[in-house]
């Protein structure tokens, strides 16, 4: 059994430094015990407390982590919760067999681990609400529009720290966030926010409306009836789910109440601009060559101004980071025209456009 004594709570450094060194020496996460204070950071000890090669030495050759467990692993350190530190060597050691081990999202190890970056995400926001001061404290000292403006900010904090916290850095983060966000009212009446899926970084993203009953229940998008049309599109011009980035311009479901079912509503411009923070950092990080907008509402995250589908559809669109769009019909449209042949002939028009992003991101 090795023992790992690290300086503090907090150090993750030294955290980092031992799990590279246990990893690269072959220890398995069940052979290793994580213990705060007694000495310096990342003390090796054997069973009986005595070190192999002295204080810790380094083993030979190397070993990279993906940065995406870096990202999530850093979130997941500030937790106060005891088993982060063998959860986190645990994933470490599993993902050089399993590289996309942090993209399944049933697995054990890795819903842990976003719950825990979840948690801290929540508590980031707290502190950030916590340090703008009400309307009712500033207003002694400040004229009536300081106060209106602090009033503002509170607001906005209360709501969601990620107005003014830094942006996202990892997919962890927005999924986290997603679950805690306040940027609008639409949380209140939805079961949970419902971040993008797919690969950390790939070519191809696609854009929807808002997740569905469905999506809403599950987590996941595109997983409902509209997701099944979709899923047929792909198929058609042959681009693999797995191979993309699939998220929403909202990220929870907007609805209203008839008899027990929840039926659709659809966003209006102030919800899709709250929750362009989330959709800009997806972007960001996945760093998609081209990203498709599925529908009006997709299309108004995306470029911040009404587009009309049909108008805009069957050409690439220039994106400010470099990339290129493309606008087509959204999946649930297909479902809503009324006879089969205007079905027909509007799912392919969403496969044509979907060939067409291929091309694009090839």
């Amino acid at each position: 059994m090795r023992l790992v004594r690290l300086a503090s709570e907090r150090d993750f450094d030294g955290w980092r430094r031992a799990a590279r060194s246990l990893r690269l020496e072959g220890v398995r996460p069940t052979e290793v015990r994580w213990a705060v204070g007694g000495g310096g950071g990342a003390m090796f000890q054997d069973a009986r407390g005595v070190g192999p090669g002295g204080a810790g030495g380094v083993a030979e050759g190397g070993f990279t982590a993906p940065a995406r467990f870096l990202a999530l692993a850093t979130t997941v350190f500030e937790h106060p919760s005891p088993d982060r530190f063998d959860l986190l060597y645990r994933l470490l050691w599993r993902l050089r067999e399993r590289p996309a081990l942090l993209t399944d999202l049933d697995d054990p190890d890795v819903r842990r681990a976003r719950a825990l970056a979840r948690e801290v995400f929540e508590a980031r926001n707290r502190r950030a609400g916590e340090a703008i001061p009400t309307s009712e404290e500033a207003a002694p000292m400040a004229p009536a529009r300081i106060t209106s403006r602090a009033a503002r900010g509170a607001q906005r904090a209360s709501r969601d720290g990620a107005w003014d916290c830094d942006a996202p850095v990892s997919l962890e983060d927005v999924a986290a966030g997603v679950g805690a966000c306040r940027r609008c009212d639409l949380w209140r009446e939805a079961t949970r926010g419902v971040p993008g899926e797919g690969p950390a970084q790939c070519r191809l993203m696609l854009v929807g409306e808002q997740p569905g009953d469905q999506e809403d229940l599950t987590g996941r998008p595109f997983v409902g009836p509209a997701g099944i049309v979709l899923d047929r599109a792909l198929a058609a011009a042959a681009i693999p789910r797995a191979e993309v980035f699939v998220t929403n311009a909202v990220k929870h479901f907007k609805h209203e109440l008839r008899g027990k079912r929840r039926m659709h509503k659809t966003p209006v411009a102030g919800e899709v601009e709250a929750c362009r923070w989330w959709l800009d950092a997806e972007r960001r990080l996945v760093r998609p060559r081209v990203v498709v907008a599925m529908g009006a509402t997709a299309a108004l995250g995306l470029f911040g101004r009404p587009t009309p589908i049909a108008a805009s559809r069957g050409r690439a669109h220039p994106l400010p980071d470099q990339g290129q769009a493309v606008v087509t019909y959204h999946p649930s449209f297909v479902l809503r025209l009324p006879d089969e042949a205007a079905k027909e002939e509007a799912m392919a028009a969403l496969v044509e456009d979907l060939k067409l992003a291929r091309k694009l991101a090839a």
